[in-house]
Parts: C-alpha cells; structure tokens; sequence
C-alpha cells in the first residue's frame, strides 16, 4: 500500500503521517524479559488458520478488533 500523495490527503481534507521505529536491542531485550516473568501479556482477539489470511486482513482493516490477530501456521 502507498502512502497518500500531498494531493490526494488534500483532495479528501484527511491527515496523512507516517510512523517509524528502530529496534533497540536493550529495550527489546527488557521486553522479553518482562513477557518471561508474566508481567507483559499480549491480548489475543483472534486465531485464524493461514489459509483465513482475507478474514485476518478484513478484521484488521475493519478497525473493531481489540487485540491481535494471529496467524496459524500449520506444521
């Protein structure tokens, strides 16, 4: 998906930004840690099946899903 060009965010009066992150070893690394210890839990909305990846993309982009939506690969 492309980001928005000056014009068209005009033309629909929105706003468009873009949000960027580096990943910082230290604070990846405390992260893990507290996930480890329990004290960090991800909330889980959904799992779907890899083959349900549409259904995954719908509910993502239909910006009503609380939590994540995971995707199960099948070993």
């Amino acid at each position: 998906m492309e980001f928005p060009s000056e014009e068209k965010v005009q033309e629909f009066g929105i706003k468009a930004a873009r949000v960027f992150c580096k990943p910082n070893a230290e604070e990846l690394t405390a992260i893990s840690e507290l996930v480890d210890e329990g004290r960090l839990k991800a909330h889980v909305s959904t799992v779907l099946p890899l083959v349900e990846v549409k259904k995954a993309l719908q509910l993502s982009e239909g910006g009503r899903t609380r939590g994540k939506i995971v995707l199960q690969v099948e070993a």
